[in-house]
């Protein structure tokens, strides 16, 4: 038994159709454009295996303006990341500028997706997706204390 990772866009995943059997989506589609979630949901069904176990964690219940930096130089955007982030941040996003891994906007980001559970859960069916629950996330800090978020939910879903 062996783990196979892949990398891709939400909307155009580089796997074949139902060949994964589980799914992680963790803090990934808050940041693609509103327009582009059903086709990114499709795109999860796709590949997903029949009965197959999905994890989309971290989506925003409600817009958040603030969380959403904003950049007018690719300088800008990595002195802050090196500020704010720290040194492996800034030095993950240098790489993947300079390898071209980085596709789609550093900059200048649209409104984050969000969506109410019950909004989500309709746009799931459509997709072919079914919620099996939905829970606020929760994090964990450095001291082990866990804090739960009125803001952002967590979603286990299964492939019709």
């Amino acid at each position: 038994m062996g783990l196979n990772v892949s990398q891709g866009l939400t909307d155009a995943l580089p796997l074949p159709d139902r060949s994964v059997s589980a799914i992680v989506c963790h803090s990934v589609l808050h940041i693609v454009p509103a327009e582009k979630i059903p086709e990114s949901l499709r795109e999860i069904a796709r590949i997903a295996e029949p009965e197959a176990r999905i994890w989309i964690g971290e989506l925003p219940r409600f817009r958040e303006p603030a969380s959403i930096r904003s950049f007018d130089t690719v300088p800008e955007m990595l002195w802050w990341l090196l500020r704010k982030r720290g040194l492996r941040t800034f030095l993950g996003m240098c790489r993947r500028l300079l390898s071209g891994a980085q596709q789609g906007p550093v900059l200048r980001t649209a409104q984050a997706f969000w969506a109410e559970p019950e909004q989500f859960a309709r746009m799931a069916a459509e997709a072919g997706l079914t919620i099996e629950r939905h829970f606020p996330n929760q994090i964990v800090d450095s001291h082990q204390h866990v804090s739960t978020s009125d803001a952002r939910y967590d979603y286990l879903l299964r492939r019709e």
